[in-house]
């Protein structure tokens, strides 16, 4: 699923991303068709032998929703088909011929 799209900058106090990204810590804005306004990204486990990150959304306008819901559950929909996942996948294992259902899911790419 192509959840969201768009481009994104970081912070300028975190321009140096290689060196943010080191520190377990990047605070950027995504200018998506979904996702806006600030974001952190932090490791939460510096001693695991895999990194844990956390994505959480920095309080400003675009932290309340319309509704209320989770924008996950206010927009749970592929913003290139408009598909939800369980249609993704339930139109993914329906039997029939394997290029014209990868055609269906990817489009014209």
């Amino acid at each position: 699923m192509l959840w969201d799209r768009g481009t994104w900058e970081p912070h300028p106090e975190f321009e140096d991303i290689e060196i943010c990204l080191r520190k377990g810590i990047l605070r950027f804005t995504p200018y998506g068709e979904k996702l806006k306004g600030g974001w952190v990204l932090a490791r939460t486990n510096r001693e695991a032998s895999r990194p844990v990150w956390t994505l959480s959304k920095l309080a400003d306008s675009f932290a309340e929703t319309s509704t209320d819901q989770c924008l996950l559950e206010e927009q749970p929909n592929s913003i290139r088909s408009g598909r939800t996942m369980e249609e993704i996948v339930r139109d993914w294992t329906r039997p029939r011929n394997k290029y014209g259902r990868q055609t269906e899911l990817f489009g014209e790419l």
